[in-house]
Formats: C-alpha cells, sequence, structure tokens
C-alpha cells in the first residue's frame, strides 16, 4: 500500500487489494485519509454513528449519533473499557494494550465519564486484576527521562555558552595567525583567547553536572521501577513478554549500560521473533533494544510469526500448539497449550545428558501453568510429551 500527499493506490493487483481493504469512517479522521481515494478497490466506508450501543444501564451510557455531543472516541472508549475489541486471533492482546492505554489516559488527564458504569468497573477491575500495575509502570517509564524546565532551560543556556564561546575562539586564533601581527595585539588577543577557554570550561563543567545529576536520578527511578516490575504478576503471553522486556531495559539501558550479557540477548532475540500482534509491543521493544548493539538493522518475519499464531484458533487449532516463556528463562516459565490428546499426559524436561530433570502433568487438553526451574543449574533444556501426535509438543 502507497499513499501521496494527493492520492493513495494498492500496489497490488485487485484480488489483493480486495483482500487487504481498509474499514475507514469517511465523516471522521480525514486526516489519515487520502485526498482523492475510490472506495471500491481498498477502501470500505463504513460509518461508526449507525452502530448500537447496549448500555447495561439506562441513562448512564453514551451511544454516537443518539446521545447529544457525543463523539465516536468516548465511544470507543466504552467498547474498550468493556473488552469488547473486535478480533478473533489476536482480540485477547488487542484488548489488553487498548486497556492498559485507556487507564493511563483515565489517569493521567482525569476521567471525563464519571457517571458511567463500564468506566468505573473497568476502573475498579484494573487495580484489583493487576492491570493498573502495567499502566503504572509504563507511565514511570515514560518519565524516566523527563526533565523539569528549569533543567532544560539550563542546558540550554550551557550549551549557548559553549557554542557561543567557540565561535568567539575561532575568531581569535585566526586574528591571531595573521601575518604581521604586532606584539601589543597579540598580547590583548592572547588574553581574550583564555578569557574564552575559561568561559567554555565553566559551561561544560555546568552541563556535565547537570547531565550526571540527571543520570543519577534516572537511575535511581530505574531502581525503582525495576522493584515495581518484579512484583507484577500475569500469565498471559503479552503481558509476561512485556515484564520480561521491562526488566532487561531496567537493568541495562536505563542505568547507562548499553550491552548485554549473553542470556538478556538471547532472551531479546527470542522476544523479537515473536509476532507482535499476539505477543504485544513488547516484540517492537525488543528489537529496538537489540538495534543498538546491531551494526546492521535486523529483519524480521512478521508474517510467517503471525501464521504460527494464528494458526492456534479455528480449523488448525485442531492441531494443536504448545509454547513455554519467556525462553531462555531464569525462575519461571508458563506452559500454555492445547494438545487435543495430551490428556492424562505429562510435559518431560530433559538436561543435555538426557536425564528427566522435572515432570508436569497436563490433566487438560489445554490450559496454561507455571512451572518453577529454581534448583535447575543454567544450560539448555529439552522438553517434550511423549505419546502426542502434535509437532509443536517438543522443543528446547
Amino acid at each position: 500500500m502507497g499513499r501521496s500527499a494527493t492520492s493513495a493506490e494498492h500496489q497490488g493487483d485487485l484480488i489483493t487489494a480486495n483482500l487487504s481493504k481498509y474499514t475507514v469512517d469517511a465523516t471522521e479522521n480525514s486526516e489519515f485519509l487520502p485526498v482523492l481515494f475510490n472506495p471500491q478497490p481498498w477502501f470500505q466506508n463504513e460509518n461508526t454513528q449507525e452502530e448500537t450501543y447496549q448500555c447495561a444501564t439506562p441513562g448512564y451510557c453514551i451511544t454516537p449519533g443518539v446521545t447529544s455531543g457525543v463523539t465516536s472516541e468516548q465511544y470507543l472508549d466504552i467498547k474498550i473499557a468493556r473488552g469488547e475489541l473486535p478480533g478473533t486471533d489476536y482480540a485477547a492482546a488487542n484488548n489488553w494494550l487498548a486497556q492498559r492505554r485507556l487507564y493511563e489516559r483515565l489517569t493521567e488527564e482525569g476521567n471525563p465519564y464519571p457517571n458511567d458504569p463500564d468506566i468505573d468497573d473497568f476502573l475498579g477491575e484494573a487495580q484489583s486484576g493487576g492491570l493498573a500495575g502495567f499502566a503504572d509502570l509504563q507511565k514511570g517509564m515514560r518519565q524516566l527521562y523527563s526533565a523539569s524546565q528549569s533543567d532544560r532551560d539550563s542546558f540550554q543556556v550551557y550549551e549557548a555558552a559553549i557554542r557561543d564561546g567557540l565561535d568567539s575562539l575561532a575568531t581569535v586564533e585566526r586574528q591571531l595567525n595573521v601575518f604581521g601581527i604586532s606584539a601589543q595585539d597579540s598580547t590583548a588577543l592572547s588574553a581574550q583567547r583564555e578569557a574564552y577557554l575559561q568561559a567554555i570550561a565553566v559551561a561544560a563543567t555546568a552541563k556535565e553536572n547537570l547531565l550526571n545529576r540527571r543520570a543519577s536520578a534516572t537511575s535511581a527511578a530505574a531502581s525503582g521501577l525495576l522493584t515495581q516490575n518484579t512484583a507484577l504478576s500475569s500469565t498471559s503471553v503479552y503481558a509476561v513478554t512485556e515484564k520480561t522486556v521491562n526488566d532487561i531495559l531496567l537493568r541495562t539501558v536505563a542505568q547507562g549500560i548499553f550491552t548485554f550479557s549473553a542470556q538478556d540477548s538471547a532472551t531479546l532475540v527470542n522476544i523479537a521473533e515473536r509476532c507482535p500482534l499476539s505477543d504485544g509491543e513488547a516484540v517492537l521493544r525488543a528489537r529496538a533494544l537489540l538495534s543498538l548493539m546491531e551494526e546492521e538493522p535486523a529483519s524480521y518475519d512478521d508474517e510467517a510469526a503471525c501464521i504460527v499464531e494464528r494458526g492456534k484458533s479455528g480449523k488448525a487449532a485442531a492441531q494443536g500448539y504448545l509454547k513455554i516463556y519467556p525462553n531462555p528463562a531464569s525462575g519461571d516459565v508458563i506452559l500454555e497449550y492445547n494438545i487435543p490428546d495430551a490428556q492424562g499426559k505429562q510435559l518431560l524436561l530433559a538436561n543435555a545428558q538426557g536425564q528427566i530433570v522435572k515432570e508436569v502433568n497436563l490433566v487438560e487438553e489445554k490450559g496454561t501453568l507455571r512451572i518453577s526451574l529454581n534448583g535447575l543449574p543454567e544450560g539448555i533444556y529439552w522438553y517434550n510429551v511423549p505419546g502426542t501426535r502434535s509437532p509443536f509438543a517438543a522443543g528446547k
């Protein structure tokens, strides 16, 4: 798909265009639409104001196009609060991320729906269900590098003083190098040169002290956020992935460390290769962190990764799946599986010598389990579910 300032086109055949239509509302958000477009090839107009909203408590809810002054943005907020964003393959991850951001906005900017029971229920559930913890952490991480207006003003003053001093110093240097300059002029210019050097040094020292103070404050804040991140609890893959990437970021980059251990690098690589639609935006953050130590940008096949994720729903679900994350891991891992013929069987974990070091009973055909790795020495382990026909039920 390509878009210019005045038109839009689908860079592909008509079949591809019809299979990848954009659903838009031509009456809103016009800035995101091309100036000229034909809805038939790849735009499909849908006026969201025609949608109906089922109000849990009549008289308290909003309906776009029915309630006076209600915008589609308000309508969307209610749907997010209810967890009603549509979808089949990635609906859970999309709703969780949207709800996390909604909570951040409502708590930072204020709640514009003080009498809406859906919003009230959402805010209460966010606190009790752990979503608020993830949202508060993201808010804290955004503020890590935010400086006060006073510090920003001081930084600009120091930068300007250094820049002006260097310009003046360059002028004096040129004058001192003029052929035939008198001794009196040379002495006077040398004194000016020394004064400029001292002024530059004073400004540079002040700037360095400011940066060091900011770095110390950032490091202290990151340590607090790291403790906060450790306390977060969730078994959803997108939440666990976000917690894992947060942990690495707060231990390294936020502390001014721009190299990663072999364990952290392997973890980031594993996460970066996943489907961002199912495993969350932390997949993209992992890629950003890896780019700090890669000479050339890495290439990721999201289409292939997300096809695997889509295989977990619909008809392909009968083939089964099994995921263990985070991988690599230290401490606990989450086992998420759906293996039709695994009921009553075991997942076996073996070390490099082939010795079984852990057995996990699979009581149901599908489910989510937390597995403790405490007591296992560092190394590579293989897992499998013997007797199952699923190709997913083995790995390392």
